[in-house]
């Protein structure tokens, strides 16, 4: 855990040197009057979010694609809160990248991960179960949404399967998952 804090401090500075890189480059001192190529790319983190909440179109194509949907298949889609508060003081807050419900239902969580914290598996776990958390009190449970979730690793999670893809549809299936990692 020391090691994953330590890459998070890190990655935290150098973003911050490059900022400060960038602003002083630029004619003036100000983003305003850059000019030329900037390197960044879109896992980087914020362009990632801003592109997919900004531009519903993209965002759409993206779902739509990803889960195998035909055209008109996704006849509404809302970006939700990505902040999921705990319950109490002391449980744990949920910031997700890009959350989003499409046709009133279904539940959609966009995750992109540069750094390999060793924890994704369970992190997008714990993510995709806090989507679920849906129902609303008094409600039957077979009104629960689904809650589907995505990850974009710049890294490879499992070297033995590089393109590594699941899909959990049953408690059975999500057990041998927690087992098998």
């Amino acid at each position: 855990m020391k090691k994953a804090n330590a890459t998070r401090t890190s990655r935290a500075n150098t973003a911050s040197a490059e900022s400060a890189a960038v602003s002083r480059n630029a004619s003036g001192g100000s983003f305003l009057n850059a000019t030329g190529p900037l390197s960044l790319r879109l896992t980087n983190d914020y362009l990632f979010k801003r592109m997919l909440e900004k531009n519903e179109e993209v965002l759409r194509e993206l779902i739509r694609t990803l889960l195998h949907l035909s055209e008109g298949d996704i006849t509404d889609l809302n970006i939700l809160n990505p902040f999921l508060p705990g319950d109490t003081i002391t449980d744990r807050r949920v910031i997700l990248d890009v959350n989003v419900e499409i046709n009133h239902h279904a539940r959609i969580n966009l995750e992109m991960q540069v750094v390999n914290y060793l924890d994704w598996p369970e992190r997008s776990l714990y993510y995709a179960c806090r989507n679920y958390l849906n129902l609303v009190r008094g409600k039957d449970y077979d009104l629960v949404a689904p809650s589907i979730q995505i990850g974009f690793l710049d890294y490879t999670l499992f070297r033995d399967h590089p393109s590594f893809c699941y899909e959990v549809t049953s408690c059975q299936a999500l057990f041998l998952v927690l087992k098998d990692h």
